[in-house]
């Protein structure tokens, strides 16, 4: 469930304003409030992994386990005013140790260290919801008084307002809002977490982050910003990815680990050889479990566009076929929790958040990037430009996706090395996107055409007829060759100078 909120600091003797300007711009109006009262218990590692990632897990006397993941980038656009946009999840159970469930979604923050209860909070909530003119909620205008107990025995009380959007509103009506709260005394640039207010607001500094390059980096800055951008995205999006209800959490996870693995590749020169070895073999599981749910996510909208624009095929038929996948989508699902619920997966992330932080370079890197990484950019570029001169004029299926996998090691390694070569550089790394995603799309259909082979006869008769009809769409599709080498033309005229010779 998205939850969209603003949290704003108010001192104890704060007045709510008369909001009926606001209200009148939002042809809202406010109903009677509602008291009541939240115990919240929270668990947290030691040194508050999860707190520091934006992250909260969380039992509430009465209403069970609550897991909030954190924003994915910014914090969302909300009009002028900023809001504080979560992933909510629900889950049943009592009081104690968090639920197995629970467990898996924090994982990826907690890794190995244990949670342990860091703060119990009780907060007495006057609820003031506002609905529109015909009776629909826009969002609810919390008065919160807080008093945390601390592990170590400490009690904190203050006060907070919050405003929360209803699932359904729109996000812009928060805007007039939060801007009468303010202009009544309310801080804006609170946007806390309440567990973070009780511990004193540390610096909310997760355990990887993106180090900013100096103008003229060195190699092993450059490589640094590069393995800790790739490590932050895994660690933030394998819980949507556990989830399993967002492909886009599933694609952003391997995109993360693919990025990761062939910066490995890029900058293998100037990495220690014995840890890369080590680490190679173990991202590339992950990488096949992520890709099972992947491939699977990729294929079912293929076919569901594909059934939807050609109407002879049978709806009914084509639902079958579309079962079939989600169940194996399912099962890949089940495959990638029992990866990650294994000590050797928890070790992994450990690793990575270590070379995250302190990349474990050779001497040879401390050098000017500018000397040194062109060349390796060079030797990815190379490979591409060898392979697809050696396509001829009807290239195969096999050798069309060794290009498309060399087009997309050459991306990531432009990519990687953008942040220190400017604006050119960005735009070899797109064009080199745009080459991969064209034939993404030859590859896509020949997947589609070999899965549809393979499984349709075991389908009903109906559902059978369907596939092959499918298949035989995908195979006219998959012989299409124009278009990406007009994009590849398009590549060889533009790509940076230092490319050429």
């Amino acid at each position: 469930m998205r939850e969209l909120e603003a949290k704003l600091d108010v001192d104890s003797d704060y007045e709510l304003p008369d909001l009926e300007f606001a209200l009148t711009e939002l042809r809202a109006e406010m109903t009677a409030p509602v008291e009541h009262t939240n115990v919240d218990v929270y668990h947290d590692t030691a040194d508050l992994r999860l707190l520091r990632w934006g992250c909260t897990l969380r039992h509430r006397k009465g209403h069970g386990w609550t897991v909030k993941l954190p924003a994915i980038g910014k914090r969302a656009d909300v009009g002028s005013k900023e809001g504080l946009e979560r992933h909510e999840v629900q889950l049943g159970g009592r009081a104690g140790n968090p639920p197995p469930r629970a467990r898996r979604l924090v994982a990826s923050f907690s890794r190995r260290e244990p949670l342990e209860v860091v703060a119990t909070v009780t907060t007495r909530r006057t609820t003031h919801p506002v609905h529109a003119a015909d009776g629909e909620p826009l969002l609810e205008i919390s008065d919160d008084m807080v008093s945390a107990e601390l592990g170590n025995g400490d009690t904190v009380t203050f006060r907070q307002v919050e405003v929360e959007l209803a699932p359904e509103a729109d996000p812009s009506v928060l805007d007039p809002v939060v801007h009468a709260l303010t202009l009544a005394g309310a801080r804006p640039d609170a946007g806390d977490i309440k567990l973070a207010v009780a511990v004193g607001r540390p610096e909310l500094e997760p355990d990887v982050t993106v180090p900013p390059l100096p103008k003229g980096p060195t190699s092993r800055q450059v490589i640094h910003r590069a393995i800790a951008r790739s490590v932050r995205q895994l660690i933030l999006e394998l819980p949507r990815a556990r989830l399993g209800r967002d492909p886009e959490g599933i694609h952003q996870a391997r995109v993360a680990t693919r990025r990761l693995r062939s910066d490995l590749r890029t900058f293998r020169p100037l990495l220690d050889e014995d840890w890369v070895a080590k680490i190679t073999p173990r991202l590339r599981e992950l990488a096949a479990d992520l890709g099972g749910v992947r491939d699977a996510d990729v294929l079912h909208e293929l076919l569901r566009h594909t059934i939807y624009e050609h109407p002879e095929v049978d709806p009914e038929a084509g639902a079958e076929v579309l079962g079939l996948v989600l169940a194996q989508r399912a099962e890949a699902i089940d495959a990638l929790d029992r990866y990650l619920n294994r000590v050797g997966a928890a070790q992994l992330l450990d690793e990575l958040v270590a070379a995250a932080a302190d990349p474990p370079t050779t001497s040879d890197a401390d050098q000017p990037a500018r000397w040194q990484l062109p060349m390796l950019v060079i030797k990815r570029w190379r490979r591409l430009e060898k392979a697809v001169g050696e396509l001829g004029k009807r290239p195969d299926v096999e050798h069309r996706h060794q290009v498309r996998i060399l087009a997309k090691r050459a991306r990531y390694a432009a990519d990687a090395i953008k942040p220190a070569f400017g604006t050119r550089s960005r735009r070899f790394a797109r064009s080199l996107a745009r080459l991969q995603d064209t034939m993404g799309e030859l590859n896509d259909a020949v997947v589609a055409e070999a899965w549809l082979n393979q499984y349709g006869p075991g389908l009903s008769p109906q559902a059978a007829y369907a596939a092959g009809r499918l298949a035989e769409v995908y195979s006219t599709m998959a012989v299409a060759d124009d278009d990406w080498r007009q994009v590849w033309s398009r590549i060889k005229r533009r790509r940076p100078r230092w490319l050429v010779g």
